[in-house]
């Protein structure tokens, strides 16, 4: 009656109306948890909307085991100056499922479909109930290799009590009778069914399309991929399994560059051939060239950067050459193999003095990624490195001196993703740990074990309710945790700076620059860190569509030895903000961090420019 022209305007926040002239006045407020609307007048809610709200009760009330439901009225009603939202609804019994039984003829597999679909309790009754039960029986008589069996319901009622009953009907295994594949003509057709790993006179189980569809996609040299058989509604002890793939360009070039506090400047660059021969395998090549900028390095660490090093020495590089095996064809267990030839020219900061080192190495590892969501690495990389690296004596001067060792390091590593997205995800968590061992074989001598452990969550503090009661979350505000130790176990021998554990930096406590944070129970100017613990938090406020503001606060440290924990400061703290634009490649961010402790020769501040996939 007040308002002539009604409009929902979702695209501006979600709900709202507009008067006769086109003027947004207010945004329409959601339903609270008793279902009474109380916005401030005036208020316009159209009839559309109502009847949708009717609909909206009268799922719930079945959900909730009412067979039977009408809503009888849904209607505006004032109170006070207050406009409520009035909702009548009449009910017939509310039915409770009690027992579910199968019966599939054999007495011993109905025990054992029972202890799998097992009712831990009476609950309301309704039409999703039943498609449950149904679905878990199919999904595990699927998985038992009944792929074509067939189930028939039965509701037995009780007054308001319902037994649900199902018996089975076409039990029989189906073996595998021929495999054909389709589209690929830049991979040979025994490729494809080695990865695929499905053979003449294999049984056909409930997952066995999904696995061999997810092996085809994790080799890379697919863009896509289907698994299936012919005729799959006519039951049969024999079916054909066809495989069609779609092939990826075999030419893949990435040229990039940047720029980051911590490695200046940077020029980069990537070329990949995929499906190499028709194997399936591929090759890789990247390299990087890098220079630090002057204006993010501290005095001292300038000082000896620019007297003790070349300029072609300044010149950070990356160079490698990989070749991918995505699958190396074993019967039974998919796994992924890695050989990688590569060369390292880098300058870091330990405790804010610079070092130097010159790697060349191979690397080769066993890997297995059973999804997005999990993954397991083993190898062993061997290596000889130059190093140059600043030590002080004991009259307080600052020199260098050149080593050189061959080094032999074997590792494990793996991580469990459940992130809702890889590059600026919003929900979830993900934890990743890795162990390894490096021996040095020529040259001076070492030998110790490193352990390092991590785990970040991301949790929105604003959701928002949909008409049928489920909680989305929203990427308004989110508050992020990152949390990781590290563990030095030294054997024998001595550690170099490239050794020893460092904090300080974008990636841990952003109050200090990159590295240059000195163990808290240093006893010399020669300190080597063997302990770290530290943690990120952050809280991101959305601007606009893309950019975001974030808060942080970091505290943690680092150590040379366990014992002396309690003698000085147990964390060290830093705060500050920036902000954050994300982008198809990550999170790019820029943002200062201030030392909220400042000791002695420290800096107060540091401004961080980086790309992080968090």
């Amino acid at each position: 009656e007040n308002f002539p022209l009604i409009t929902i305007n979702r695209s501006l926040s979600g709900g709202g109306y507009k008067d006769a002239d086109g003027t947004r006045i207010r945004t329409i407020r959601r339903s609270r948890k008793n279902k009474v609307l109380l916005p401030p007048p005036p208020l316009a809610i159209p009839v559309e909307y109502l009847e949708d709200i009717k609909s909206v009760v009268a799922k719930v009330l079945r959900h909730e085991g009412y067979r039977e439901v009408e809503v009888i009225n849904v209607e505006l009603r004032k109170d006070n100056g207050d406009i409520f939202l009035e909702i009548g609804a009449q009910e017939n019994q509310r039915y409770m499922l009690t027992k579910v039984e199968v019966h599939t003829g054999n007495d011993d597999f109905d025990k054992e479909i029972k202890q799998k679909i097992f009712l831990l309790r009476e609950m309301p009754y309704n039409e999703q109930i039943a498609e449950f039960y149904r679905d878990r029986i199919e999904n595990f008589l699927s998985e038992k290799g009944y792929i074509f069996s067939r189930l028939t319901m039965t509701e037995i009622f009780d007054g308001n009590r319902v037994l649900l009953n199902f018996d089975t009907d076409f039990l029989f295994n189906v073996r595998v009778s021929e495999v054909v594949v389709s589209g690929n003509h830049l991979t040979y057709t025994g490729v494809v069914r080695r990865i695929v790993r499905i053979n003449k006179g294999d049984i056909l189980k409930g997952d066995t399309f999904t696995t061999s569809r997810r092996n085809l996609l994790q080799t890379g040299v697919f863009q896509s991929a289907t698994v299936t058989f012919i005729d799959p509604e006519f039951p049969s002890s024999e079916k054909d399994v066809v495989v069609t793939v779609s092939e990826i360009e075999r030419w893949k070039l990435r040229p990039g560059i940047g720029i980051s506090t911590d490695e200046g400047l940077r020029l980069t660059g990537a070329a990949e051939w995929r499906n190499v021969l028709k194997t399936g395998f591929s090759s890789r090549l990247n390299f990087r060239l890098s220079r630090k900028l002057e204006f993010f390095m501290t005095d001292d660490f300038k000082k000896y950067f620019k007297d003790d090093f070349s300029l072609w020495e300044q010149v950070e590089r990356k160079v490698n050459l990989a070749f991918i095996f995505p699958d190396i064809y074993l019967r039974t267990f998919p796994l992924s193999a890695q050989f990688e030839a590569f060369h390292i020219h880098d300058i870091r900061s330990n405790g804010g003095l610079p070092y130097m080192i010159d790697k060349n190495g191979l690397h080769f590892s066993f890997f297995r990624k059973f999804n997005d969501q999990y993954f397991l690495s083993t190898g062993v990389e061997i290596a000889y490195q130059a190093e140059r690296d600043h030590i002080v004596d004991d009259q307080g001067e600052i020199g260098y001196t050149d080593f050189n060792r061959l080094i032999i390091t074997p590792e494990i590593r793996g991580y469990i993703d459940h992130r809702n997205n890889m590059f600026f995800p919003i929900t979830g968590y993900k934890t990743s740990h890795k162990i390894f061992n490096k021996t040095t074989l020529y040259g001076r001598s070492g030998h110790y074990t490193q352990i390092e452990n991590n785990f970040s969550f991301f949790l929105p503090l604003f959701y928002r309710q949909s008409l049928t009661g489920e909680f989305e979350p929203r990427d308004t505000f989110i508050f992020h945790s990152f949390l990781e130790t590290a563990v030095i176990i030294k054997h024998s021998g001595e550690l170099s700076s490239d050794d020893v554990l460092k904090l300080g930096g974008s990636t841990t406590i952003r109050g200090f620059a990159g590295d240059s944070l000195a163990p808290a129970d240093k006893t010399d100017d020669n300190h080597q860190g063997r302990y770290y613990f530290f943690m990120r938090n952050e809280l991101r406020i959305k601007l606009i569509d893309k950019f975001y503001m974030v808060s942080f606060l970091d505290l943690g440290n680092l150590w040379e030895d366990l014992e002396n924990i309690v003698d000085n400061d147990l964390f060290r703290f830093a705060s500050g903000g920036g902000l954050t634009f994300v982008s198809p490649i990550g999170a790019l961010s820029a943002q200062v961090g201030f030392n909220l402790n400042p000791k002695e020769s420290e800096g107060k501040w540091a401004l961080h420019i980086f790309i992080s996939t968090f």
